[in-house]
């Protein structure tokens, strides 16, 4: 149920007992009303009991009624914080339901939000394969850490495959122009490669990080690990920065975002050479 229909049922059921005290205001009163007749019509104490519980009946209705709409239900404020409340929870089931069909557990507005430090620990607590998929990754290779959370995660036969952008590549090229930015987009692939490239001296042949160039239009950078993954959809001339990010993970829906931008990156890496020439 929706927000929206939400407030429109509230908005019903606050009509249906709006109109319920209504028709009991307008009972008590005919009962009042004829408690009253009938202490007129009768005698003795009988009468007297009538007369006073009709007049009763008629002092409570008009002072409850002056309290209510003039001062406020005392019980409003209770049941706006119950309702704002059940809000909150409706609300929460919700998001949880989206996150079980659509994988979504976290996002920011901004890619530089996320310190680069909890990519790192991501990595470090991935329960399987790492691949990423990307342009240059700078960000992340500058890290003083990135160098010892890969090699550890290799060394722990953990499969690593990297899609660079390729330096030469008409995309590549583009999306520098695009970005107008000092330097170039070539320059940091370089620089990406080469630290890759000295983590893969520190491992055993069975246990190298596999590296890959593309020269495919990066809709979204991809950096899977393990089940869950960290999603950057492009925004035309910004940087990576300042793009949003999504955390998501794999869940048992088959069209899940994990799946899609997996089976994304597959089709990437089998377009993608062994060169970056």
């Amino acid at each position: 149920m929706t927000t929206l229909e939400r407030k429109l049922r509230r908005l019903l059921d606050n009509m249906k007992k709006i109109t319920k005290e209504i028709l009991t205001y307008i009972i008590m009163l005919l009962l009042s009303i004829i408690l009253i007749i009938l202490g007129v019509v009768l005698s003795g104490d009988a009468a007297d009991i009538m007369m006073n519980i009709g007049l009763s009946i008629i002092s409570t209705v008009i002072v409850y009624f002056i309290l209510k709409f003039c001062a406020g239900d005392p019980m409003d404020s209770i049941v706006e914080k119950v309702d704002q409340l059940s809000d909150e929870l409706t609300s929460s089931v919700d998001m949880l339901k989206s996150t079980k069909e659509t994988g979504i557990i976290n996002s920011w507005n901004n890619r530089s939000d996320c310190p680069t430090k909890e990519w790192i620990n991501r990595i470090e607590m991935s329960d399987g394969a790492i691949r990423i998929l990307c342009y240059a990754m700078s960000f992340l290779v500058d890290d003083g850490d990135f160098d010892e959370v890969m090699l550890k995660k290799a060394s722990e036969g953990k499969k690593i495959q990297i899609l660079l952008g390729k330096p030469t590549g008409e995309c590549i090229k583009a999306r520098t122009i695009e970005e107008r930015i000092e330097g170039n987009i070539a320059d940091r692939i370089e620089r990406a490669a080469a630290r890759v490239e000295d983590i893969n001296k520190r491992l055993s042949e069975e246990n190298k990080i596999e590296v890959k160039y593309h020269d495919t239009p990066l809709y979204a950078s991809i950096y899977i690990m393990g089940s869950k993954a960290i999603i950057t959809p492009h925004l035309y001339a910004t940087r990576g920065a300042l793009a949003p990010i999504l955390e998501i993970q794999k869940t048992d829906n088959k069209q899940c975002m994990y799946t899609k931008y997996l089976e994304m990156f597959n089709e990437v890496w089998k377009a993608g050479s062994a060169k970056n020439v």
